[in-house]
């Protein structure tokens, strides 16, 4: 099972409860590239008290058999925020296009 390609899943709006549930069930979800703002992530882990090591993939340079299993994968995708959790709006429309894009490149590579 840990042989098969990685699931690749767009974080989405960065609002949402998404980032908490893949936090609950992250022991569940070993074979997972998340796309989505290292920041936020941070943040929200941070803020939901939750303690994962984060492992920031170069797309040029990865290597999918050498994922790590006890870390977070992500693509990183650039999102400017004030609060970590806010309402959400129409505001996060342009970060969420830009994931789906980086997710797309991505898919292309591996």
């Amino acid at each position: 099972m840990d042989n098969l390609h990685p699931i690749l899943v767009v974080a989405g709006e960065p609002y949402s409860v998404f980032l908490e549930l893949f936090f609950k069930a992250k022991k569940r979800n070993k074979n997972t590239i998340l796309i989505v703002s290292k920041k936020l992530l941070q943040m929200q882990m941070k803020s939901l008290n939750f303690d994962y090591k984060i492992n920031e993939l170069d797309i040029k340079k990865i290597k999918l058999d050498k994922l790590p299993k006890n870390k977070i994968n992500i693509v990183n995708v650039d999102f400017k925020f004030k609060k970590t959790f806010d309402k959400i709006t129409n505001k996060s429309n342009n970060y969420i296009e830009k994931c789906f894009i980086r997710s797309a490149r991505f898919n292309k590579k591996i």
